[in-house]
């Protein structure tokens, strides 16, 4: 019987979590194709890796809040980054902005997911399923049964 390092070695795979990151990717563009599919956008975004977190959150909210999540993403590794150049005080406000970059992208992501099971009628449920492992939960809104409902894009800038 053929063992599993031999496979490995046969597909130039000599870790266990390599392959288990491959499948994560797979289930994820595949999930995010049928979701594009469904929603109506261009099935190619899900080959980008940024464009396609983009494009999901332009299908459940708006593409203005994707920057506001990636900047706080940035901002947090920053000022962690300050954090351990810096000293005192300064350290000090760099831990407290860290946390409230942090805690702000959180919740706009929380937010997110929310919107996007709402998007395709499905409730909390969903959404705390798409917060701890996306891929599953966009293959299943995808190949599922749900159907998408184009939501009133909501701008943040104010009129």
């Amino acid at each position: 019987m053929i063992s599993v390092s031999l496979i490995f070695s046969v597909f130039g795979v000599t870790n266990l979590s390599a392959v288990l990151v491959m499948i994560y990717y797979a289930m994820q563009i595949l999930g995010y194709y049928k979701l594009f599919d469904k929603a109506g956008e261009s099935v190619w975004r899900c080959f980008i890796p940024i464009l396609n977190e983009y494009t999901e959150t332009k299908i459940a909210w708006s593409g203005r809040v994707y920057w506001q999540i990636l900047a706080l993403g940035a901002g947090s590794a920053v000022f962690s980054y300050l954090m351990g150049v810096t000293s005192g005080m300064v350290q000090t406000g760099c831990l407290l902005a860290m946390g409230l970059c942090f805690a702000g992208g959180v919740i706009l992501n929380i937010k997110r997911s929310y919107r996007l099971a709402q998007a395709f009628g499905k409730g909390k449920g969903m959404a705390i399923g798409i917060l701890i492992f996306p891929p599953l939960f966009h293959m299943i809104l995808g190949f599922g049964s749900a159907q998408y409902r184009k939501q009133k894009r909501i701008d943040l800038k104010r009129h």
